[in-house]
């Protein structure tokens, strides 16, 4: 069983309405991020290999992010968003956005 996005990174809290998680080979950092509503997340792939963002629910999804590549969304409502990358979550590539 892939750790818990708690255990994977510790998790930051934001003030400002924007912010940025860096994704690579298997990772999300932080995998655990506090935001307020209104907050514009941006996923930025450091990583040499090929990953993806999706929401569990089905409330956002990228495409497929080349190494450089970046995926944003606006969270409007408050919530817990976990999120896994496709082709790595069997590695533990796990998150959760937590919206305030």
């Amino acid at each position: 069983m892939p750790p818990s996005p708690a255990s994977a990174s510790p998790s930051a809290t934001l003030p400002d309405r924007i912010a940025t998680v860096s994704l690579a080979e298997h990772f999300f950092d932080p995998a655990l991020l506090t935001v307020k509503v209104g907050t514009t997340v941006t996923w930025r792939n450091v990583g040499q290999q090929v990953h993806d963002v999706n929401a569990r629910d089905g409330s956002f999804h990228s495409s497929l992010l080349g190494p450089g590549g970046t995926f944003s969304y606006t969270f409007t409502a408050p919530g817990r968003y976990p999120y896994f990358c496709v082709p790595h979550e069997g590695d533990g590539m796990i998150g959760e956005v937590d919206v305030q």
